[in-house]
């Protein structure tokens, strides 16, 4: 039941699994599962060398968020649409492109990664 989207607690109505997948796929092709209730100072308790390693052997990693661990793709990050219009968009100008995020340090930190392309930490 934990690895169902949509999985709630009942007497808070929060989240505990969050399965994001790539619009209009068929089958769904999921990218993310983010699992709720996990505070990022509890991260290294749930998220163990072994664990680490484990997951690295299905070609997923985690990363710490504020209060949950996301599962994610390697080589899928918060970026890989700024190399997609990189690649794709002639007229794309990181001059001109702005990056938004909250924690640059952790999940948003491939977004950092493209200068001159500024990046605003709200």
């Amino acid at each position: 039941r934990l690895t169902t989207h949509g999985s709630f607690i009942v007497k808070t109505h929060d989240a505990l699994v969050d399965l994001q997948t790539i619009p209009e796929t068929s089958p769904p092709v999921g990218i993310q599962v983010t699992v709720m209730g996990i505070p990022m100072s509890l991260y290294d308790t749930f998220c163990s060398p072994s664990v680490i390693a484990e997951l690295a052997e299905y070609g997923v990693f985690a990363k710490a968020q504020p209060n949950s661990v996301a599962i994610a793709k390697k080589g899928i990050d918060k970026a890989l649409c700024v190399q997609w219009l990189r690649d794709h968009v002639p007229d794309f100008a990181l001059e001109r492109a702005l990056a938004f995020g909250d924690i640059p340090v952790s999940v948003d930190k491939p977004l950092t990664l493209y200068p001159p392309m500024k990046f605003i930490s709200l």
